[in-house]
Formats: C-alpha cells, sequence, structure tokens
C-alpha cells in the first residue's frame, strides 16, 4: 500500500508543471517560449502557402485552363508541358479544346492597386487588365462577362479597364457586363465598353460624374502651433494643398479640369450604349437609379442575373453551351499582396490620406461616395 502511493505520488510530481516561487502572483515556467513560438508561425506560414497554392491549381483546373495550352499559362514551357502527367490537379489534361466564355470580375472600389488574398482572384486595374489581355490571347476564349460590384473609383484606373475591354471587342470577342448589386461611376464607364449591359431590377447604379476631394487642415493646424512654409517655381505649384484655403483661381482651375475629365465620361457613356450626347446629359449630373430605371434610361439592355449575363454572352458568341473560363492566378503574386495588405490602408483610409496629400494617387474620381463604407 505505501510503495502504491508512493507511485502516485510521483505520477502526479511529474505531471505537475514547475512552479517558481517569486514576489508576487505565482509564476508557470514555459519551457523554450522561443522555439515553440517559430515553430508555430513557421508552421501558419507554411500553412498559408499551401492553401495558397491549393487554391491556384483549383482555378487552373478549369476546364479550359487544362492540357498544354494550360501548363503553358501557369507558366511552364512546352516541352516540360509535354511530359507532365494528365491527372496532376490543375495542370493536367482535360477538354481543352472547347471554346467558353471568360467571367472577369471587378469588385469594390477601383483603383490602381492590386489587392488580393490566397483565397480570392487579385483585383485592382492592373491586375485585371493583366487578366485580360491573358483572354485576349487566348483563342478559345468567345466571350468575356465582366461581373461589376462597384461604386467607382479612380479615374485613370477605370479607363483602363475600359480601353482594354475595347480592344478586346477590336479582336472579335463579345463582352456583356453584369451590374451586381453596385454598379455606379467608375463601374459605369466600364459597362459601356460592353456589347450588352445586363443587370438586377434593384441594382444601385448611374452616378455619372467627376468628385474632386481635397481637405483644407488650415484651421487645425493653427491651433496646434504649425506653420506651413511653401516656396514653389508657380502659382499654382501647391494648388490643393492641405495648409491653406484654395484661391478662386485655383478653383476655376480645378473646375475646368473637373468639367473635361466629365465630357470624357458623358462621351465614353454616348459612343458605348448608342446614345446622343443629349440624351445622356439629364441624368448625368450624379443621379443613382436602379436596373429598371437604368433600362427606361438606356444605360442597361436587360434586367436580369449573372446567369442570364453568360447566356447572353452565349448567345452573342454562337456558342453551344456556356463553357466557363477562368484565369490561372499565381499564388506567389496572390500571397504576396495578401502580406503587402495586411500593412497598408482600405480604400477609404487610402481616400482619407489623399484628400490630405499624404498619398501618392489622384484625387479625381469616376465615385459614388455614398457607395464606399468604412
Amino acid at each position: 500500500m505505501e510503495e502504491n502511493q508512493e507511485e502516485k505520488q510521483a505520477a502526479q510530481t511529474t505531471q505537475e508543471p514547475a512552479v517558481e516561487i517569486a514576489d508576487g502572483p505565482t509564476k508557470v515556467k514555459d519551457s523554450e517560449p522561443s522555439e515553440n513560438g517559430l515553430g508555430f508561425r513557421a508552421f501558419m506560414i507554411l500553412g498559408l502557402m499551401s492553401l495558397s497554392l491549393l487554391s491556384s491549381l483549383m482555378v487552373a483546373r478549369s476546364p479550359l485552363n487544362t492540357g498544354s495550352e494550360a501548363k503553358v499559362a501557369v507558366g511552364l514551357d512546352s516541352e516540360t508541358a509535354n511530359v507532365i502527367p494528365s491527372w496532376l490537379p490543375g495542370i493536367g489534361g482535360g477538354d481543352s479544346n472547347k471554346d467558353g466564355i471568360a467571367i472577369v470580375n471587378v469588385y469594390g472600389a477601383i483603383q490602381t492597386e492590386s489587392s488580393g488574398s490566397p483565397w480570392q482572384d487579385a483585383s485592382g486595374s492592373d491586375a485585371i487588365v493583366k487578366q485580360l489581355r491573358q483572354l485576349g490571347k487566348n483563342q478559345r476564349v468567345k466571350a468575356i462577362v465582366v461581373r461589376l460590384n462597384t461604386p467607382g473609383g479612380t479615374v485613370g484606373a477605370s479607363q483602363e479597364i475600359y480601353q482594354e475591354l475595347m480592344k478586346l471587342r477590336q479582336q472579335g470577342k463579345k463582352v456583356v457586363a453584369s451590374m451586381a448589386d453596385v454598379c455606379a461611376s467608375g463601374g459605369v464607364y466600364i459597362a459601356a465598353a460592353a456589347d450588352k449591359v445586363v443587370a438586377n431590377e434593384g441594382t444601385v447604379t448611374g452616378s455619372v460624374g467627376v468628385i474632386f476631394s481635397l481637405a483644407n487642415l488650415e484651421s487645425l493646424l493653427e491651433k496646434v502651433g504649425v506653420t506651413a512654409v511653401n516656396i514653389k517655381s508657380g502659382k499654382f505649384k501647391d494648388i490643393g494643398s492641405m495648409s491653406r484655403a484654395m484661391t478662386e483661381e485655383e478653383r476655376r482651375l480645378l473646375q475646368n479640369l473637373v468639367d473635361s475629365t466629365y465630357e470624357q465620361f458623358v462621351q465614353a457613356v454616348a459612343k458605348g450604349r448608342s446614345l446622343s450626347v443629349e440624351q445622356v446629359r439629364p441624368w448625368a449630373d450624379g443621379s443613382i437609379f436602379n436596373g429598371v430605371q437604368a433600362k427606361a434610361n438606356g444605360l442597361v439592355d436587360e434586367i436580369g442575373t449573372l446567369q442570364d449575363a453568360v447566356e447572353l454572352a452565349q448567345k452573342l458568341a454562337d456558342l453551344p453551351e456556356p463553357h466557363i473560363i477562368r484565369v490561372p492566378q499565381n499564388p506567389l503574386e496572390n500571397f504576396q499582396m495578401f502580406l503587402r495588405n495586411m500593412f497598408y490602408p482600405s480604400f477609404m483610409g487610402k481616400e482619407i490620406l489623399r484628400s490630405t496629400g499624404m498619398l501618392g494617387a489622384s484625387p479625381l474620381l469616376y465615385l459614388w461616395t455614398g457607395g464606399v463604407s468604412l
């Protein structure tokens, strides 16, 4: 009996964590904290990279992203592609001879910088234009559906996507715009490049116009005792400075800039929708409206869903079936963007920095500000 009690006490002693007696609360020693912490972080990083790779391979496994052409698309030369087994997920063979329809998403505020994560497609005009160019080189892509869920964004980024879609149409590819929850301002500009536009009945669209936002922090700077000194080569060199009020001459200059950019917008919508400028101007005052009203204004061709847009693209391209195509994603690029965006401000944060002159980005926007949430 005594031996059994001693064994139990010994076992309990080995199970109890080592306790260090010190002044204040009792502390439990943590054995090798640095190695455990590093091991966990390394495990998490490897896990994220693995998920990113699998996500990319799943995208590449799409029926049209298979066969030798798909192997080249994901970064392999033709000789290497030919020796890769057909069963390898995301790179192997499949029904690679089918013509089909590609879907390109334009989600969130439109801006030049790319953003994304290992689990979603990259966004930003640079990434979207890159996708469109890839699709333009793929002879099996006969039509493209642009899925728009955006309040708009910067003028330059919106125009770059518009121009790339126009190039695809010149190549003979059909383009259909599908408006989701919101397709306003810069989203409308992009939709104007499509052969046909489809929207839901309740889609919020419109907001055709331009906004140029700047902040004036002169009073705030005075309260905290900060005085800005600018030495400039010309009277307009510090136009839009947050440290002083805008002069009337500067205001006229910026108004001319906005008016000129607005004319570009109106002309693009009129051309894309086969309307006259006089037909567009009455509702091109920043007004927003729903899908039904947009159709009455000539901004939308049909009321319908994304599936309806895909079927319309199939009909325009004279395809026997709505075979869907997706552009292969580079997992390393998406992972790099994911890490970068963890330490980079959101669009609304960028807007605050832009308005104060602290971020090198254009304050000239095709944007419905009511569609941007904090």
